[in-house]
């Protein structure tokens, strides 16, 4: 267990469990949410991607309005000056979702895991374009499973 602790920490600020900023929870609203309705209810993790020392944020909407037979949707936020800028908006993933050991233009690789509403079970590689992830993740290049990387949300 110390060892996996350790390997975390050295791999990058990386955490599943903490509670989100206010401005990710207020991207969240004013970008998924609907004025009068109760707060988008939804998973976060952080990781650094890029290597920059700033962690990004993984943002996993656990919203009956966003998931369907194929999984629910998840966004990717970098820091942009005091608020964020979404990288990926992905629908039909579901967990876990793994910061991968690969990378790709100087981002790491996310692998997600897409099944249900007709596709066939397999794991995702999500690859960075040089300005953001793609966001068909049923169309993305299948890797084999178990993802090997950071998982930063779990089932």
């Amino acid at each position: 267990m110390i060892a996996v602790t350790l390997l975390t920490l050295l791999a990058g600020a990386t955490t599943a469990a903490n509670e989100p900023p206010a401005s990710v929870k207020a991207f969240v609203q004013d970008h998924m949410g609907v004025p009068g309705e109760p707060a988008v209810s939804f998973r976060y993790a952080q990781a650094d991607l890029n290597d920059d020392g700033k962690p990004e944020a993984f943002v996993y909407i656990a919203d009956p309005s966003y998931c369907g037979s194929g999984g629910c949707s998840l966004l990717v936020l970098t820091p942009a000056g005091s608020g964020w800028r979404q990288i990926l908006r992905a629908t039909l993933t579901r967990p876990p979702i793994v910061m991968l050991q690969t990378s790709t233009r100087g981002w790491h690789d996310i692998g997600v895991s897409v099944s249900g509403g007709g596709a066939k079970p397999h794991v995702a590689c999500l690859r960075f374009s040089g300005q953001r992830y793609p966001g068909n993740a049923s169309a993305a290049p299948a890797i084999p499973a178990p993802a090997k990387g950071i998982r930063l949300i779990t089932g």
